[in-house]
Order: structure tokens, then sequence, then C-alpha cells
């Protein structure tokens, strides 16, 4: 895993393991005689909401992520603000090297997947976090002491469940990232 630091002064991790060295799929087929797939690392979660603009302001002004730009669909290229009369059905967010999409759903399979996301996000010190986002938004639970991680949930716009986490090995059980 990495370190990811926001502008700010708000530090976040992604519960995304990232490896320098490939990764190799596990083959269970021993007849079979393709070579194994070669992941890069790069994980890039995709969640869909149902107003991309409203949503690009939670994920950047509430819990401080980075902009990258919205994808204008009808000019087929990105742009970093949005000036069509029409929405937005993408916008491509980070933390640091760490992408993230929100995209609007195209059909019924996607609309059924609004709200249901959970993102683990460790920050180092879960208090700040808590005083920071509760000072700018309101659907933020309380602080919740377990022996693996202490942690608070906030519940985006759309009914996604995004947690923010901290471990401390002097203070917590096991490791759970």
């Amino acid at each position: 895993m990495f370190k990811i630091l926001i502008r700010g002064g708000f530090p976040f991790l992604f519960l995304v393991h990232v490896w320098t060295a490939p990764l190799f799929a596990q083959t269970t087929d021993k007849a079979d005689d393709q070579p194994p797939i070669v992941f890069s690392g790069q994980i890039k979660p995709v969640i869909y909401v149902r107003d991309v603009l409203a949503s690009q302001q939670f994920y950047t002004n509430v819990l401080g992520f980075g902009f990258e730009s919205f994808h204008d669909y009808k000019l087929d290229k990105s742009v970093t603000e949005w000036q069509a009369d029409y929405p937005p059905i993408y916008a491509e967010i980070f933390i640091n090297e760490q992408k993230m999409g929100i995209h609007l759903p195209q059909n019924a399979t996607d609309e059924a997947r609004i709200g249901g996301v959970k993102l683990y996000i460790r920050v180092e010190d879960v208090a700040s976090a808590h005083k920071r986002i509760l000072a700018r938004y309101d659907r933020v639970g309380a602080i919740k002491k377990t022996d693996w991680m202490d942690f608070f949930t906030v519940t985006d716009p759309d009914g996604n469940a995004i947690i923010l986490a901290e471990t401390d090995p002097k203070r917590h059980s096991i490791y759970p990232w």
C-alpha cells in the first residue's frame, strides 16, 4: 500500500493495495496453456450517482478529494469546467495517484447500484478528519473505537458509505489493510 496525502492537510489512504511488481492470476485449470494474466496493480473504483456535479462537489469540498475532469460525451473530450446545458455523465476524482470515477447510471443495472458502495479510506488522524468533515456536512456518524480500528462513516448524497479509519499497531490488535 502507499500513503496518500491531500492538499489542505487532510491525509487519506484508500483501502486499495498497489504493488510495484506485476500480480499474477491463479490458474485453476491445469490444462489451460494460456499465460497468466499480468495485472498492473492499479484499481479504479467507479461509483454510480444520481447527479455527477453534486457528487463531484461533495467529494472535493467535503472529503477533500482532488478533481481531474468531467467527460463531455457530446464533444468526446475531458473538460475541467462543466458549461454545457446537459448534465455530465462522468467525472474523475482522486487522492494523489489513486483515481475514482463518479458516473451517471446508463441502464437499470447501473441504477440499482446507486447507494450500494462502501469505501474504506485510511486516515492518519480520525479525530481531526471527523471534526473537519462534521464542520462541512451533517451526514457523519460518531467515531467508533474497536480492537482493529477507530472509524466513522460519512454517507454521501447517494447513500454510499464512506468509512474513514485509523489503525495504530500500538492500539489495535490486527492490521485490517
